[in-house]
């Protein structure tokens, strides 16, 4: 039997001190464990976004950093930083009071305010294979959700935006949302990301993901309102499905488009016609668990970090198909 006792250690025998001086670190261990949202399987955790305050053992921590559910991360100023922490999904750290200290993966701390993104589940129970997969028998028929949440989205961003770019922090209007767009013979149906754009004259820049240095991108130019076709088709002639990191501006001379100099870039998966249905209905999804990560009061940053990673993994699955 083990004694865990609190009173002075000379009252106990002393078999029992040497039994609850081995016992209680156990037990400490257990409390620090049970507090740490990571999943069970031992996925490492990933820096999905940081700013520039947050560091692990006097290391900075940047997008792409793993480490261990666990460890030890230090704020030296208020900034925020996003985890992804396995099963548990996304997890956001943000210093209210600096120096700020917390164990990567916790569910509270002190000085610190903790906010947890719950990705919506499927909505049809599916049967995961040795890996994680579906099997193809698992719903015959039906059609089960697209993303699986045990494969990491992170893992998904990082492919696609390596480096976290710098991002405006002012929520301002005017701007593309990130979108899961239809290409189809009429053209690409630009409406979704255009939600906050005034109507008029306007023009969209494409760029493919992962970004390259030869890729100048395409331009899309086209007079927008959404009371006459909220769909907002544009030509877009030899564009193919895939990601793209999306600006939108006021069209120039000779076809260029300008843009102001805090445009923002939102990402938008451009899907077939074919594959639109089921991957925007996969986006729509999520957009309440955006929306209450938001309103909950995570920055803007951090927000569209996570959206980004949820749009490349649903980008990684269209491909697959």
């Amino acid at each position: 039997m083990l004694y865990l006792l609190s009173g002075p250690a000379r009252s106990m025998p002393e078999e029992v001190r040497s039994v609850n001086a081995i016992a209680r670190p156990l037990v400490l261990a257990l409390v620090v464990f049970v507090q740490i949202a990571v999943a069970q399987d031992g996925s490492p955790a990933y820096v999905v976004s940081s700013g520039n305050g947050w560091t692990m053992a006097g290391r900075a921590l940047q997008r792409g950093s793993a480490l261990r559910a666990g460890a030890t991360l230090t704020a030296g100023g208020m900034d925020e930083i996003l985890l992804e922490c396995g099963a548990a999904g996304f997890v956001a750290y943000a210093c209210d009071r600096p120096p700020c200290r917390i164990a990567a993966c916790a569910t509270s701390g002190n000085d610190v305010t903790v906010r947890r993104l719950a990705l919506v589940p499927l909505t049809e129970p599916v049967t995961r294979g040795p890996a994680g997969h579906a099997p193809a028998s698992a719903h015959p028929s039906t059609h089960p959700s697209l993303l699986d949440l045990a494969r990491s989205f992170a893992l998904a961003l990082f492919s696609r935006e390596p480096t976290e770019v710098v991002f405006p922090a002012a929520r301002t209007s005017g701007h593309p949302s990130d979108a899961v767009l239809r290409l189809d013979a009429r053209g690409l149906h630009v409406g979704p990301a255009l939600t906050r754009v005034l109507a008029g004259r306007v023009c969209v820049q494409l760029r493919r993901l992962p970004a390259t240095s030869s890729d100048a991108g395409r331009t899309l130019t086209f007079d927008w309102d959404r009371n006459v076709d909220p769909e907002g088709p544009a030509a877009a002639h030899n564009l193919t499905p895939g990601l793209y990191a999306m600006r939108t501006g006021t069209p120039g001379a000779a076809g260029a488009c300008e843009f102001d100099a805090d445009t923002r870039t939102a990402w938008a998966l451009v899907a077939s016609d074919a594959a639109f249905d089921r991957a925007s209905a996969e986006w729509t999804r999520h957009a309440a668990s955006f929306r209450a990560f938001e309103e909950a009061g995570a920055s803007l940053r951090v927000a569209a970090a996570a959206k980004h990673a949820v749009l490349a993994s649903l980008a990684d699955a269209v491909e697959r198909r």
